[in-house]
């Protein structure tokens, strides 16, 4: 059996690296918080490298097309219970299972090696984003607030460019009661929409 430490290396030789400084040190971004689950949020970005955080605990599962996972598995051999997959393409996911599903917490890094890399901390449910959580992606967009099946329904949105919306969202956009406020810090009150 390969030891965790090997594991992670040969998985992950150049891990995408989350940003402390952009995910948790904006003060705009601390006061519209929405998260409220069990994990302790700031101790997964004090490290300077996902695998850091990832502690994966139970038996190692190599599969045919280069997957990797460790963790509970049930009378089925589906994944239950906690445990931490390993993509191939270098997506790492940590957090509850059930019935061979991503469901209750954990956090997800997705296409760590690529330029549109994000990271997703919070709740899941039938391998999706379901409930409370907070979506980074590498360039720096922050969605934080209800996801409901991986679709971004309300919250808080922090762009790149400075600018942020706070409200309620549907598939074309910005649609019910919501602030925009521009880079500059002008504010756009009202109900949009779309």
């Amino acid at each position: 059996m390969k030891s965790y430490t090997r594991l992670l290396n040969e998985i992950h030789p150049k891990a995408w690296m989350c940003d402390a400084e952009k995910f948790l040190g904006d003060s705009e971004l601390s006061e519209n918080a929405y998260l409220e689950i069990d994990y302790n949020i700031e101790s997964i970005y004090n490290f300077p490298n996902i695998l850091d955080y990832i502690n994966p605990i139970g038996e190692i599962h190599i599969y045919d097309n280069g997957d990797q996972y460790v963790g509970a598995l049930d009378s089925k051999g589906r994944f239950h219970g906690e445990g931490t997959y390993f993509w191939k393409d270098g997506s790492v996911y940590q957090g509850n299972w059930n019935l061979g599903m991503m469901d209750g917490k954990g956090i997800y890094f997705g296409k760590v090696n690529l330029p549109d890399a994000y990271c997703y901390m919070g709740e899941f449910k039938d391998d999706k984003y379901w409930g409370k959580g907070k979506l980074q992606i590498k360039n720096g967009q922050i969605f934080e607030g209800t996801f409901i099946q991986d679709r971004f329904v309300d919250g808080y949105i922090k762009y790149v460019n400075g600018s942020s919306y706070h409200g309620k969202l549907n598939a074309h956009g910005y649609n019910g009661l919501g602030v925009y406020t521009d880079k500059h810090g002008a504010s756009y009150k009202g109900f949009w929409k779309n």
